[in-house]
């Protein structure tokens, strides 16, 4: 889930770059131009990886859904995602820019006088008769598309579906650890003597690999912090309290 968060982060950060940067004149200026469209290739691309991320979390989702079912998970998926098909769009959006063509980038730029001055809003707009194009749309996605205005808000869309998956990944999270809890703490339990081996294993072979003559003392600053070494010196040179503290501090339990 992470990466389709950090995906669509990319993209509507993408999108506010443009509409900071464009404010300036010499955004504007011909010298610019190669610049200028750098922001709409990077948008393009922003667009093909969120929808892209989209496309393979579903199928992530479907096959840990297969190995650890999660009861009550299709309830819970449709009341976060609804039912005005934005995920079937999205989806397929990722394919019609897969084997059609990339979503063009079509920047809008509005100002309007208001009682507080002048307001500006940029929009990065995907055009309804471009996307009607390609003939492959899902009958859902189609659905969608026909309900949608002629000039269809990127930031908007995804905006809205980062909420809904947040929403229910979250859910999906903390239902799989409750369903499967047992598995789980099972797994957690080999994997923490595991790191605790491999971190022996570790100190052990860095011990054996420098000089077998050097006091031991001189390791700790390789493993510990100056503080937690300020901390190992205030007890007892070589008491059972002194290394029972620096075993818990190295994890080697």
């Amino acid at each position: 889930h992470w990466i389709l968060d950090k995906a669509i982060d990319d993209l509507l950060e993408g999108i506010n770059r443009f509409a900071h940067r464009s404010q300036y004149q010499d955004f504007w200026s011909r010298v610019n131009a190669t610049n200028r469209e750098e922001y709409t290739k990077n948008v393009k691309r922003f667009l093909f990886n969120a929808s892209s991320a989209l496309a393979a979390l579903v199928d992530h989702t479907r096959n840990f859904l297969r190995s650890y079912p999660v009861p009550g998970e299709p309830e819970e998926r449709s009341m976060a995602f609804k039912d005005d098909n934005l995920h079937r769009f999205l989806f397929d959006l990722r394919n019609y820019s897969l084997h059609w063509k990339p979503a063009q980038a079509n920047w809008n730029i509005a100002t309007a006088a208001g009682e507080t001055g002048v307001s500006r809003t940029v929009a990065f707009l995907l055009f309804k008769d471009e996307l009607a194009e390609w003939s492959c749309w899902k009958s859902e996605a189609k659905e969608f598309l026909d309900s949608q205005p002629e000039r269809v808000d990127v930031r908007e869309l995804f905006i809205e579906y980062q909420l809904r998956a947040r929403k229910f990944h979250s859910w999906l999270q903390t239902a799989a650890i409750i369903t499967h809890y047992t598995n789980i703490r099972k797994y957690l339990e080999y994997k923490k003597w595991h790191d605790r081996f491999h971190e022996l294993c570790t100190w052990n072979a860095v011990a054996a690999f420098r000089d077998i003559k050097r006091d031991p003392y001189e390791l700790l600053r390789d493993y510990l912090s100056p503080r937690e070494i300020e901390h190992i010196y205030s007890l007892e040179l070589k008491s059972d309290e002194q290394i029972n503290r620096l075993i818990d501090l190295v994890d080697l339990e």
